[in-house]
């Protein structure tokens, strides 16, 4: 954010005065007992990619005052009485008090880092368009213990984001094109899952023309909204691998995508394919 220093010549007092740009960046989440991953995220978002408006919206026990006190952001707890883990992002539209209607909003999971290549390209293309949509790059499966990630020797600063160096083979990074490889690595749906394809992945909106925010795509106040698919080149979301096969059936059980979580794991060999460290030098996003 820019500030604009106003002197006057008789001795008043050096007046220091923020000025907002064009647009400022919100994310939101909903966490669900999962606490120990949101530090990394937290830490991700604000200190490497630069948000300085974050809401949590949580769904499970109580987040401990370590989190709560050490990150400036939004806190809200609400209760499934229905006992869903369905994600309910409306939540979000209401978290914030400074946001303005050209501000852009990104709604997105914990387990999702946006990888910005080009820190210019939303900004260049804001007047254009109402959101923009990010495809993310598939996870996958390996064979370690969650708790193996939190080694309190590792150097990372990041240590669970080393997960996000290997991916799946993606046509909009230029992997492949054929027919060949598809069956190669055994590109067929599973659970609504296909390993060959970019994933579900979340949409940022500007704020003024949120109707409905839905899990991955939003619905806009106009009748025809304009909407960006984000070029995977420019930006585009990771997601961390499933740590072990019994890490991913929990997952899948929680989140009430059991069948599509095993087509991950049976398919783990794709996985491997593409060793990619880029998420290791995402650029802030302005």
């Amino acid at each position: 954010m820019l500030t604009v220093y106003i002197f006057q010549l008789q001795g008043l007092t050096l007046l220091n005065l923020p000025v907002r740009n064009k647009f400022d960046y919100y994310i939101c989440t909903q966490v669900m007992d999962e606490e120990q991953f949101l530090t990394e995220w937290l830490d991700y978002n604000m200190n490497l990619l630069g948000f300085k408006n974050i809401c949590i919206v949580n769904v499970g026990k109580p987040i401990s005052v370590n989190i709560t006190l050490k990150y400036d952001l939004a806190y809200k707890n609400h209760l499934n009485h229905d006992n869903s883990t369905k994600q309910n992002f409306n939540l979000c539209k209401k978290c914030f008090t400074s946001i303005q209607s050209q501000d852009l909003l990104l709604v997105q999971d914990i387990d999702q880092f946006l990888n910005i290549r080009n820190s210019k390209y939303l900004e260049e293309n804001y007047d254009r368009y109402d959101s923009f949509y990010f495809a993310d790059v598939r996870f996958g499966y390996v064979k370690d213990k969650t708790n193996e990630i939190f080694n309190k020797e590792s150097k990372e600063r990041f240590p669970m984001l080393a997960t996000n160096t290997y991916r799946g083979l993606t046509k909009n990074l230029d992997n492949y094109n054929s027919d060949e490889l598809r069956q190669l690595f055994n590109c067929s749906p599973r659970g609504g899952w296909n390993p060959c394809d970019t994933g579900n992945g979340k949409t940022m909106i500007k704020y003024g023309l949120i109707s409905r925010l839905e899990p991955h795509f939003h619905e806009t106040t106009k009748k025809n909204s304009k909407i960006l698919d984000v070029d995977m080149q420019q930006m585009r979301l990771n997601h961390y691998y499933v740590r072990s096969r019994e890490d991913g059936i929990f997952k899948g059980k929680k989140w009430e995508k059991l069948e599509s979580m095993l087509g991950i794991i049976e398919n783990n060999d794709f996985f491997k394919m593409v060793y990619d460290d880029s998420i290791r030098t995402s650029k802030q996003l302005r």
